[in-house]
């Protein structure tokens, strides 16, 4: 007997109007099946320096995931994401991708794209 268990995920926008920079989400929201992958898109405009993704599982705060610096795509993550979840940026059409595979119920979370203008350390929390 075989079953599926559907997941919501939800990418909501961060917006930055200094220095002429937004992000956008690409799809509000959507289901896929566990065991399968499923990749998020946001759109930037502007001079970045770093591109993120944070989730948010119900209930609990923002979390760090992926950082990804915008010129080369050189890729850090935090410990959850280190197997199954990749950052690509796609610099000539301002596009930045978060990519999981082998769903887990666990990631069921409304993701945060968000861009730095300025070089960072390293950044495990979403500040609000």
């Amino acid at each position: 007997m075989q079953f599926s268990i559907s997941m919501l995920f939800s990418v909501t926008f961060i917006v930055d109007l200094s220095d002429g920079v937004s992000v956008t989400q690409r799809e509000p929201s959507f289901t896929q099946t566990e065991g399968e992958y499923v990749t998020l898109t946001c759109t930037y405009t502007g001079n970045v320096y770093y591109l993120f993704w944070y989730r948010q599982s119900r209930g609990r705060k923002p979390e760090f995931a992926v950082r990804n610096l915008e010129s080369s795509g050189d890729e850090f993550k935090a410990n959850f994401a280190q197997k199954r979840f990749s950052g690509k940026v796609q610099q000539s059409n301002k596009l930045y991708r978060l990519t999981i595979s082998d769903l887990l119920l666990s990631d069921t979370a409304v993701y945060y794209c968000a861009a730095s203008l300025t070089v960072m350390g390293k950044s495990d929390s979403l500040v609000q």
